[in-house]
């Protein structure tokens, strides 16, 4: 038996947010193929529009012009209907993003405990990743996360 997102929720859409590493992406494409609608990564999309890496749009125009194109980008797919869609970690953070995605579809915050996020973080620190939204898993060292939880 087929999902139906309508019986859920009367949005034609649903966008997946949260941290790196919670899943978004995973989650987004079997989400998508459960209720047989396209699934779009906004930050595979910004790829694929720019023809480079985020990376690399963080080192040639700092972050600032980066979520430009973010907000851009997410303003052109809320106005889609019926799509799964996974934001970037960050994306959540303007307030514009957030009102576009709320008044567009049904918003589900994924989440991730400290420790894996930790971990998570450090297994994606390298070129697929910019470094300003890895760097606050170094702020986590193992004898902080240690002293938490004992």
């Amino acid at each position: 038996m087929q999902a139906s997102i309508a019986s859920m929720n009367p949005s034609p859409n649903l966008y997946l947010i949260g941290p790196m590493g919670a899943g978004k992406t995973s989650i987004g494409r079997h989400l998508a193929d459960q209720f047989s609608l396209p699934f779009i990564d906004l930050d595979h999309a910004l790829e694929e529009r720019h023809g480079i890496g985020i990376p690399l749009m963080f080192e040639l125009e700092g972050e600032a012009a980066f979520r430009r194109r973010e907000s851009a980008m997410l303003g052109e797919l809320v106005k889609q209907d019926g799509v799964v869609l996974s934001t970037g970690g960050g994306a959540v953070l303007d307030a514009d993003n957030r009102r576009q995605l709320s008044s567009h579809g049904f918003v589900v915050w994924l989440d991730v405990d400290v420790i894996s996020f930790v971990f998570l973080s450090a297994s994606f620190c390298n070129a697929r990743r910019p470094s300003s939204l890895t760097d606050t898993s170094e702020s986590f060292s193992r004898g902080r996360i240690k002293s938490t939880y004992s």
